[in-house]
Formats: structure tokens, sequence, C-alpha cells
């Protein structure tokens, strides 16, 4: 019995040195360097938590045989008890040798480091072991729920996908598992801080967001000024702050075609928006033009990170400021000054025009009336004046003498009208002088021609 004790003793300090600190030590170890994934180290610690009860529980079945030995005058009642009495004594010896073998412990720490040196030699045949154990758990891999993953064999892609759960592979170094979130929407940044909006950045400064041209907008000063500078169409200096938003559509193609798949994607994202802002003046960055400006960005970009063989999927491009250099400020706003100018007498010239014109239509339309009313009032006349006439020259061959003395008296009443007349008697036998006043109704008669005369005098 006391031969068993002290067997029960060894064992239990063995399972205590060799599985629960040796190989923990060593899974922890392991798990702090990254040589071993948590799940994996965590695995191992229940494993030598196993092991630890496999080797108590082999003190059952050699207590149920020294207790044999020790009393076979109970018989069959002794061997039914057997499994029971040898589970209560391995727990009774299990926690007296755990008990005497942490005292040892600590008394060895404090005494003298001979009896760690003594156990050194079982440590280490147990490290292979325990090593072996560590390795083989390499093997396994939890992949997450939202994420899938990629297995290398030697470093080159095999298989299909592994979704989420628990996996078993072959241990390191023979497959590597790359984990990739396929559905996560991921962010790049052109001309404003990695994974941040404007916004985002003035917010964490402590201030509102300024998107006027001569501030400076918060976080542009962490953007290297060259990326956020470019250069349009009509060879003007613009800065732009833009971002893209994609996921991932091809996992493999996005693990193993790039070493920085997102480094990848957004500087894709700065070459494909500097050639687009090359096709665009600086008036169309600036005002209307932003939304054509996004839509031709996000087809050459999803274009050339298709060429790449990037497997992402853009799902939108957005130009969230642009405006031009600080240095330039001054001057950009007098253009625009002048600029607006010019639309405001464009509009006024517009309006006159506007206004002016219905006018002069309507003269030009009054005046085409009365010309045509004119015409043909003339074209009547015409034909009224040469009707009579016609029918004059008629009534003149039918009567000659006295339509020639009606002519002759239309003649001198047309003359005459309208003018001071003096008439005098052809009868008179005196001669007279007439005097005008300045009044001409006044007249004084002088002189009366004598009778027969053949001069009668009319003065005006």
């Amino acid at each position: 019995m006391l031969r068993y004790a002290r067997r029960v003793v060894a064992r239990i300090r063995s399972s205590i040195l060799i599985f629960a600190f040796g190989i923990n030590f060593v899974a922890v170890g392991f798990a702090a360097f990254g040589w071993l994934p948590p799940a994996a180290a965590a695995i191992v610690h229940q494993a030598a938590s196993l092991l630890v009860i496999l080797n108590c529980v082999r003190l059952l079945y050699e207590g149920r045989a020294v207790a044999a030995r020790e009393d076979r005058g109970f018989g069959r009642l002794r061997i039914l008890a057997g499994p029971v009495g040898g589970l209560v004594t391995g727990w009774r010896a299990f926690n007296a040798g755990r008990r005497a073998t942490v005292h040892r412990l600590e008394h060895a720490l404090q005494a003298s480091p001979t009896r760690i040196r003594s156990a050194a030699p079982r440590l280490l045949r147990a490290a292979p072991f325990a090593l072996a154990a560590i390795w083989a758990a390499s093997g396994l891999r939890m992949i997450d729920p939202q994420e899938v993953g990629l297995v290398q064999r030697f470093g080159r892609h095999v298989g299909s996908e592994l979704g989420p759960g628990l996996h078993l592979r072959w241990p390191w170094p023979v497959d590597r598992v790359t984990r990739v979130e396929p559905d996560r929407l991921r962010m790049a940044a052109v001309g404003s801080p990695r994974g941040a909006t404007l916004g985002e950045t003035a917010s964490e400064a402590g201030a509102e967001p300024s998107y006027e041209w001569n501030v400076r907008h918060a976080g542009f000063d962490e953007t290297p000024p060259l990326e956020r500078l470019m250069l349009t169409g009509d060879e003007n200096l613009v800065e732009v702050a833009a971002r893209i938003h994609y996921r991932v559509a091809d996992t493999a193609a996005f693990a193993f075609a790039a070493a920085d798949p997102a480094r990848l994607v957004e500087t894709s994202a700065e070459r494909s928006l500097r050639t687009v802002l090359a096709g665009h003046s600086l008036d169309d960055v600036l005002t209307g033009q932003r939304d054509g400006i996004e839509k031709a960005w996000h087809a050459h970009l999803a274009a050339l990170l298709e060429s790449l063989g990037a497997g992402v999927e853009v799902v939108s491009a957005t130009v969230q400021d642009a405006h031009p250099p600080l240095d330039v400020v001054d001057a950009f706003r007098d253009a625009a000054s002048a600029l607006e100018e010019r639309e405001t007498l464009i509009d006024e010239a517009e309006g006159y025009a506007l206004e002016r014109l219905p006018i002069a239509r309507g003269e030009a339309r009054r005046q085409l009336l009365e010309a045509e009313a004119y015409q043909n009032r003339r074209v009547e006349a015409g034909r009224g004046e040469s009707e009579r006439f016609a029918l004059r020259a008629g009534a003149y061959r039918r009567a000659n003498d006295l339509h020639r003395f009606r002519l002759q008296l239309q003649t001198i009443e047309g003359s005459l009208a309208g003018k001071p007349k003096l008439i005098t008697d052809a009868t008179g036998g005196r001669k007279r002088f007439v005097f005008v006043d300045e009044t001409p109704d006044r007249l004084l008669d002088v002189f009366v021609p004598p009778p027969g005369s053949a001069q009668n005098e009319v003065n005006q």
C-alpha cells in the first residue's frame, strides 16, 4: 500500500509538471509569438487536461489490483466494489498528491533548485511528445462566421474555400490558411487620411468640418501634398479628396494577386482619378460636372482593377471635396467674380433682347401691314383714276367744247383755291390805281381802266 501511495504521488507530480505546466507553457509561448493560433492553443490546453485525467485514471486499475492482493477474502463483493472504491481512493490520492506536489514545488523553489534539476530529464523526455502534440494541433483552423478560408499547400492555392467552423488541415508548414471577409464593405481614400473621411477627421480634431476654399481642411495636413494635388485637362492644379467603397468579388484573386490588396486598390483609385481629371476642365471639377466625373471614375477604376486581376468590385466612387490650392485662392476668387459678372451681363443682354425682340417684331409687322395697305390703296386709286380718265376721254369725244370749258373751270378752281384774289370789271371807263395796305382785305380803288380796254390788271 505504501508503494502504491508513492506511485500515486509520482504520477500526480508527473501530470502537473509535464502536462499541466510543460505543455501549457509551450502552447502559451507558441501562441504569444504567433506560431500557433489562439484556437489551437486552447485545444492544446484541453488536450493537456485530458492527458492529466487519463494519467490519473490509470491509478484506478492499479488501486483495484492492490486492493485485490491485500484482501482476497471479500470475494465477489470486493470485486464489485472495486471500481467505486478505486475511484474514491484514486481521487483522495490525487488530492493528497497534488497538495504534496505543490508543497514540494514551493519548498524546492524556496530552498534549492536541485529538485527542479532532478525533474529536468523527465521534462526533456516529455518535450518531444508535447512539441509533436502542438505541431499536430497547428493543423486545426477555426474560421469565423463572416470569413472564408483559402488553403495554401507549400505556398500553392489548393482546394475549395473553407466555410465557417473548425477544420483540420495538414500542420504547419505544409498547409497555410488565409482568412478573407468577402462580404465586408471596405473603403479606400484618395487625397485624405487613410481610413477616415474629412468629416470624421474634423470631428476627431474637435472642429467643425470646413469646406471654405481659403481654410485648410481638417486632416489635409496628414496627407502628402502630392497625393491630393492633381492636374486638370486645362492645366490647372486642384486639391481633391475622394474615396471609394468596394468589396471582394474573387477571394483567391484578392488574397494572392498582390502582397497588399488594400494598397493596390488605393493606388489604383488615385491613378484612375488622375486620369479622369486630366480629361476635364477645372470648371467641370469645381461646378456642376462632378456627377459625370464620379461616374467616369467609377467605370475607369472598375476596368483598371479588372485588368489587374485584383478580385474586387467597386461599389461607389465619390469626390468629397475639390478646391484650388490655398496659394491661388485669391486669384480664383477674382476669376470667379469676373465670371459671375460676365454671366450677369450676359443675362442682362439676353433679358434686353427678349424684351426688345417682340417689340421689334411687332413694329416690323406693323410696317409690313401699312406697306401692304398703302400698296393696295395706291393700286386701287390708280385703277380708279385710269377708269375715270377712260370715262372722261369718252365724254370728251362726245362733247368736245362743253367738256373743254368744264376742264378749264376745274383747273382755274383748283389753282385759285385758297389764294387772295382781285377781280375788276372790264367795262369800266376810267383808270384806277389799287394801293395794297398792310392788311390784305383793305384795298383802295384808285384807277379804273377806260371802257373797252383790253388789259385788266389783277394784283395779288
